[in-house]
This record gives structure tokens, C-alpha cells and sequence, in this order.
């Protein structure tokens, strides 16, 4: 004769397990969305560097300087280039202020720069002045606000006692971000044509074997 304990507890199985069931995936939903919001937040990163003015060749006796002016006063440089320092915000959290810096090499020195946001309400200040006259290796900057998408633009003039011009140019925060290039246009159109040429081969290889 069957257990009349044993067929009620039948009859609940269904419930619990979807009680339980439920809870897990909860648990589970929840756990991933916390550990989304915590992660280190991404922001993009592009460093491009032009030479205005390479220095002198070993051997050449031809020696070409330039000659700029900071408030009326000139200054003669014999290598200048200039660095353009790109940041995004990429990641999913707002700041109402944002700081960073910029460490150069031993032998690279800024000697002026310029900061700019997408518009008025967008501001970047440098944390010490940088003049010819006050060179400096490390910079640290203050960014307001720094909403998700907010991209900030660096220009930054630099001189150098390397032979083979300017190191990388290293960006850190302290707080807790992490920084991801951003690929430059042609990289990203390069990275296109291969994708449409990948899809291509495939579509093309997959009619082949139906035939």
C-alpha cells in the first residue's frame, strides 16, 4: 500500500524545485549584475606623437632649430613634437570629477599643453603650469565632469634628449579604472575589410560543400 507521507511530498517536489530554481537563477542574476557594476571601469586610450622637429643625426654638421614664443618671450628648441593624449569614458559609471596623469620617460620633457572637452561645460585642468620655462615629466589632470562617453583631448608639446625621439608616453589614475587602447581609424576600417573578406571566404566555402 503506498505511503500517503510519500505521495504528498510527491506532490510538492514540483514547487520546491522550482522555488529552488528560481532562487538560484536570482542569485545568479544578481551576482552577475553586482559583479558587472564593480568591475574595473574601461577607459579608451589613444596616444599619437608627430614630429614638428626631429633632432640632429649623428654626423651632421647642418644643424636646424625652431623658434617659439610664450608670453613674448622666445625660445629655440633643436626637437619638438607633439603628442596627441585622447581618454573616453567607455565604461558605465558617471564622475563628477575624473583624474589622471601622464608620466614621460627619463630623457622627454613637456614644455607646454593644452586640454579641451567637447564643450564649455566639459573641463580639464592640468594640476601645475607648464611653460617653456617650466618643463615637467609628470602631469596630472582633473577632469569635470566625466560622464559615460565624455572623451578629453591632450595637446602636448615635448622635447627630448633621445636621438630616436620620445618614449611611450605611460597613463595612470588612481582610481580604479583600467585603460584600453582605442584603435585609430584605419585601424578600425582595416579591421572592417578583414571581417567582410573572413565573411566572404566562409559564404563562399559553405556553397562550395553544398554543391
Amino acid at each position: 500500500m503506498p505511503d500517503p507521507n510519500m505521495s504528498d511530498l510527491t506532490s510538492y517536489l514540483p514547487m520546491i524545485g522550482s522555488l529552488l530554481g528560481g532562487g538560484l537563477m536570482g542569485a545568479f542574476v544578481t551576482a552577475a549584475v553586482s559583479h558587472y557594476r564593480s568591475r574595473l571601469q574601461p577607459v579608451g586610450r589613444r596616444i599619437e606623437i608627430d614630429p614638428i622637429l626631429r633632432p640632429k643625426p649623428a654626423g651632421t654638421t647642418l644643424a636646424a632649430k625652431i623658434t617659439v614664443e610664450h608670453d613674448y618671450r622666445q625660445h629655440t628648441f633643436d626637437n619638438l613634437f607633439l603628442a596627441r593624449i585622447q581618454i573616453v569614458n567607455q565604461g558605465n559609471k558617471d564622475y563628477d570629477e575624473f583624474s589622471f596623469g601622464i608620466t614621460l620617460p627619463t630623457e622627454d620633457f613637456v614644455v607646454y599643453l593644452e586640454g579641451s572637452g567637447a564643450d564649455r561645460h566639459h573641463a580639464i585642468t592640468p594640476s601645475v603650469t607648464v611653460t617653456p620655462d617650466k618643463q615637467a615629466q609628470e602631469v596630472d589632470f582633473s577632469c569635470k565632469p566625466f560622464n559615460r562617453g565624455d572623451s578629453y583631448t591632450l595637446s602636448a608639446f615635448i622635447v627630448t634628449n633621445s636621438a630616436g625621439g620620445p618614449g611611450d608616453i605611460a597613463v595612470s589614475s588612481k582610481l580604479p579604472v583600467k585603460f584600453v587602447e582605442i584603435p585609430s581609424l584605419g585601424e578600425t576600417m582595416g579591421q572592417a575589410i578583414t571581417a567582410v573578406s573572413l565573411e566572404l571566404v566562409l559564404g563562399r566555402t559553405g556553397r562550395l560543400l553544398n554543391k
